[in-house]
C-alpha cells in the first residue's frame, strides 16, 4: 500500500498518515524531539522564530513531532505558529495557516542528508514515501 499525501487538518492528518505508514512499513522513526528543535531553528531565521518552542510530547504524534511556537512578549500569552517535524526524514513544515509552508534551504538539507544516512538499505525503499507524507494545516 502505497502512503498517501495528506492535506486536512493536523489531527485528522496524522492519524491517516500513521495508518498509511503502519500499513506500508515498521521503519522506526529517526530524530527525537531535540532534532525536532534543531530541524527547526535550522529551516527558520530567528527573525522567523519570535517565541519559546515547545512541544507537546516527547514521542511524535503519528509520525510528526509537532511543536508549539509560544509568545515570548511580556504580559501576551498564547500560540503564534505551529510546526510539524516529519519524525522519519526531518521535513519541517509551518502548519499554522494553510497552505502549509515546507521549508528548504542548504543548512537544513545537510541535516536531512545525515538523517537519511540513519536508513539501512532496505529502509531506504520506503524513504520516498516518508517524505511525502505532509501534515495539514491548523486553520484552514
Amino acid at each position: 500500500m502505497a502512503i498517501s499525501v495528506i492535506d486536512a487538518p493536523v489531527s485528522s492528518a496524522v492519524d491517516s498518515a500513521t495508518n498509511a505508514f503502519s500499513e506500508a512499513t515498521d521503519i522506526s522513526t529517526k530524530i527525537d524531539v531535540s532534532e525536532a528543535y534543531l530541524l527547526i531553528e535550522l529551516a527558520f531565521t530567528r527573525n522567523e522564530i519570535g517565541g519559546g518552542l515547545m512541544a507537546d510530547t516527547d514521542k511524535p504524534e503519528h509520525g510528526f513531532y509537532i511543536v508549539d511556537e509560544v509568545t515570548t512578549f511580556p504580559g501576551a500569552d498564547g500560540s503564534v505558529n505551529y510546526f510539524a517535524v516529519n519524525a522519519w526524514t526531518g521535513d519541517v513544515w509551518s502548519v499554522w495557516f494553510c497552505p502549509q509552508k515546507h521549508r528548504k534551504n542548504p543548512a537544513l538539507k545537510v541535516k536531512q542528508a545525515e538523517i537519511r544516512r540513519r536508513f539501512s538499505p532496505a529502509e531506504l525503499k520506503s524513504y520516498r514515501e516518508l517524505s511525502r507524507i505532509r501534515p495539514g494545516c491548523m486553520f484552514p
